[in-house]
């Protein structure tokens, strides 16, 4: 059934196995070990790259679209992922130059695929953690009245079609599971990875830094990202 089966397979992190003195998952920056995750792709059409590896930069959003392209879909204009199958076939060095990625709550971590950058908060419990949804739950639980009394309702973003949200402040003790705790190890870090590929030694090199911010904030920008998120990780829109 080859012939006429594609086949995605990936995960949605890793997991440390005492790299860098860490255990398990998120509660530490988010090192290679944890964010360049597995993805294997059979698509029957371009059967003859079985076996071949691709080095360019992808993210988790990039599969929705690459799901409907194997079905002759385009995406809709509020997608901003890409469709992996030009890469897969060959006929694409490239289909992104940065990917930002993290958790609620934690740093905003980027890559341009040659350096990783963990960007955290001066202060982690700083002002401006909000959480916006429909459906006022947590993982496995309601949320409780004392976080839902400073509730407001916020205009929506480009995502929700502009449909209203609630902006609930985000508590300390209730936006993280207990079982997951708090971060650590929250220290802003540049790594290059052509010199460093496991990520042990921090370089200072301000310009990349720069550059890393500058397309932070176009990527934010591009994904309506709420405003207070620019003043809790001091980055100018």
């Amino acid at each position: 059934r080859w012939a006429d089966t594609a086949l995605v397979l990936t995960t949605d992190h890793g997991f440390m196995l005492s790299e860098h003195d860490w255990w398990a998952k998120n509660r530490m920056p988010f090192y290679n070990e944890i964010a360049n995750i597995p993805l294997y792709i059979h698509h029957p059409d371009i059967a003859s790259r079985a076996g071949s590896r691709v080095s360019a930069l992808t993210q988790t959003t990039d599969l929705m679209p690459t799901m409907l392209d194997m079905f002759g879909l385009a995406p809709g204009p509020h997608v901003t992922g890409k469709s992996l199958l030009p890469l897969v076939a060959g006929g694409a060095p490239s289909v992104r130059d940065i990917a930002i990625y993290g958790i609620f709550g934690g740093a905003i971590n980027a890559t341009d695929g040659r350096h990783t950058y963990f960007r955290y908060p001066e202060r982690m419990e700083s002002h401006g953690l909000y959480e916006y949804t429909l459906m006022p739950m947590h993982n496995t639980s309601f949320f409780e009245i004392r976080e839902l009394e400073n509730a407001v309702l916020h205009r929506g973003f480009d995502f929700t079609k502009g449909a209203p949200l609630l902006k609930i402040p985000a508590l300390p003790d209730a936006k993280r599971s207990p079982t997951q705790g708090g971060f650590g190890g929250t220290r802003t870090v540049l790594y290059d990875l052509a010199v460093d590929p496991h990520q042990m030694h921090p370089v200072t090199a301000p310009q990349i830094e720069q550059a890393m911010c500058r397309a932070i904030v176009a990527e934010m920008q591009r994904h309506d990202a709420p405003a207070e998120l620019y003043e809790r990780f001091h980055l100018s829109p």
